[in-house]
C-alpha cells in the first residue's frame, strides 16, 4: 500500500516473522533505499500514518520525503530490538536513543525515514 501524506510518500512493504529471520531483508532494503537520500532514520510506531505526519511537521531540517514500513510484529521487544540495532549505526540521524514503550495495540511497525533526495533537481 502506498499513501501520500502532506509531502511524504509512505510505502508499506513490511514483512512479518521473527526478527532474526528478517535481517537479510532489512539490510538489503535499507541499503537500497538509503543510497538515494542524504538522511535516514529508523523508528517504531503503532500507527505509521500518524507518525509520518509528526515527522513532517517536527523535523523540517531533514526534509523527510519517504517512509518505508519495513516490519510488523506483535512483539514490542522485537520492534525495539530492530530499531536499536540500526540506531547504533553512524549513518542514521536518530536523535533519541532508548527503549520505546507504546500502548499495547497488538501491532508495532518498524519504519525507515528518508530525506533530502540526492539526485533531485532543485
Amino acid at each position: 500500500m502506498n499513501a501520500i501524506n502532506e509531502y511524504m510518500q509512505i510505502d508499506d512493504r513490511h514483512i512479518t516473522g521473527w526478527c532474526d529471520q528478517c535481517w537479510e531483508y532489512f539490510n538489503r532494503s535499507i541499503g537500497q533505499y538509503k543510497r538515494y537520500y542524504k538522511y535516514a532514520k529508523i523508528g517504531i510506531t503503532i500507527d505509521y500514518k500518524v507518525r509520518a505526519s509528526q515527522h513532517e511537521h517536527r523535523e523540517k531540517k531533514y526534509k523527510w520525503e519517504r517512509m518505508i514500513v519495513l516490519y510488523r510484529t506483535t512483539s514490542e521487544n522485537n520492534a525495539n530490538y530492530v530499531e536499536g540495532y540500526y540506531q547504533e549505526r553512524d549513518d542514521f540521524v536518530n536523535e533519541w536513543y532508548g527503549w520505546s514503550h507504546m500502548s499495547p495495540t497488538g501491532e508495532y511497525y518498524v519504519y525507515l525515514l528518508l530525506g533530502n533526495h540526492r539526485f533531485r533537481r532543485k
